[in-house]
């Protein structure tokens, strides 16, 4: 490894640093040139290209089917600040290009651009081959994370680790992300993928409200295909909504879909779920409501507490129904009491009592007059006729 260092100044005043770095052997070919104003303040000014001709895939462990696999790039950082969430100006890169045999992908002429705006608030925005994205507001990357978790454990707090801190947040923005024309990625990676028309992610975050809709217009995976039509996410202080709309097909053209509501406050959760599958002649709908609660024990174990509504569904055009039951999860054991599945008045299954790892804990599991065709078709989705 040869680096000349060149230094314009070492202990000038203004603290400017030109510098340049040769990395040349059998791993890596690469230049790195670097220009630092002020580095050691806020007002931290960089230049800074960096060429990487080849990489020996050795240098990045790959191996196997990756090990002949060649990686170069021309990368151009320019701005002002000592941090992502200060720094103010553009990252180019102008060729990001992988070979492997006869395989090439390349993702270059991208580019990441921030610069403030009114009052604080900056902008963000991101353009690539298949992503194009922006982030406008008042924001600190570094804190998004957090503020997330924050924002989850005020709904959920039973679920708050202990060493988490509750800090007081004021991240506000708008963000847009779409993703598209993903095939050549896909295909450099050996993977049966497809992604049709784009996948759409838009999002207004505040400390005290917060809001996300996505939508997916079909992607495929290996000969299976999913859709989510709308996937709704509205936060007010402690209190939390989700709503969605999702669709799943298989090659054997079987179907899928689940429509579903939910809302959660202080560690309670109620819903709606309706799932519908079809497959060939069997057909199978199951609306479902059901309220739920969070909790940790004495000892601090995670604990939920689980009340079904009655359920009435349909199974190949014949009405069963769920009777009302509940459930209560621990981490070594499950309670289950009056749990059953009938038709009409009458019991087909019943199940009650608590399993757990304890011998003296008995779960019961009783059928009555259970026809094995209904119970497979409930079970697999399949369409059984058995005498």
């Amino acid at each position: 490894v040869y680096a000349p260092i060149d230094f314009y100044s070492f202990f000038d005043e203004d603290e400017i640093w030109d510098i340049e770095l040769l990395f040349q052997d059998s791993l890596c070919d690469a230049v790195v040139s670097a220009y630092l104003k002020d580095w050691k303040t806020d007002s931290l000014r960089t230049d800074l290209s960096v060429i990487v001709k080849n990489v020996n895939p050795y240098l990045l462990h790959w191996t196997g089917e990756w090990g002949n696999c060649n990686l170069s790039s021309y990368l151009k950082i320019a701005g002002n600040g000592n941090n992502l969430t200060r720094w103010n100006g553009e990252i180019l890169i102008d060729e990001l290009r992988l070979k492997r045999d006869s395989l090439e992908l390349n993702m270059g002429k991208s580019v990441l651009y921030q610069s403030p705006i009114l009052h604080g608030n900056k902008f963000l925005q991101i353009s690539a081959p298949f992503l194009q994205g922006n982030l406008t507001g008042n924001y600190d990357i570094p804190l998004i994370y957090d503020e997330f978790r924050a924002s989850f454990y005020k709904v959920f707090p039973s679920l708050k680790p202990k060493d988490f801190l509750m800090d007081s947040f004021d991240n506000r923005y708008q963000m847009d992300l779409t993703l598209f024309h993903l095939e050549p990625v896909f295909n450099f990676f050996n993977k049966d993928y497809l992604l049709q028309d784009t996948l759409s992610l838009s999002a207004s975050i505040a400390s005290d409200s917060s809001k996300l809709s996505l939508s997916l217009s079909s992607f495929r995976m290996n000969d299976k295909q999913i859709k989510i039509p709308q996937l709704y996410l509205f936060r007010q202080k402690d209190s939390l909504q989700l709503k969605g709309d999702t669709r799943y097909q298989n090659q054997d053209d079987e179907e899928l879909s689940a429509k579903f509501a939910f809302s959660a406050i202080s560690d309670n959760v109620s819903g709606q779920i309706s799932l519908l599958s079809l497959a060939d002649s069997a057909m199978f709908h199951l609306p479902l409501q059901f309220d739920a609660q969070l909790a940790r024990t004495n000892s601090g174990e995670k604990e939920l507490f689980l009340n079904l509504d009655t359920i009435v569904c349909d199974v190949n055009h014949q009405s069963l129904s769920f009777s009302p039951s509940s459930f209560h999860w621990q981490e070594d054991r499950i309670d289950i009491a009056k749990f059953s599945l009938m038709r009409g008045d009458s019991p087909l299954i019943s199940l009650s009592g608590v399993a757990s790892n304890s011998v003296t804990d008995t779960l019961h599991l009783q059928f009555r007059e259970m026809e094995l065709s209904t119970l497979l078709t409930l079970l697999t989705g399949g369409d059984y006729h058995l005498n």
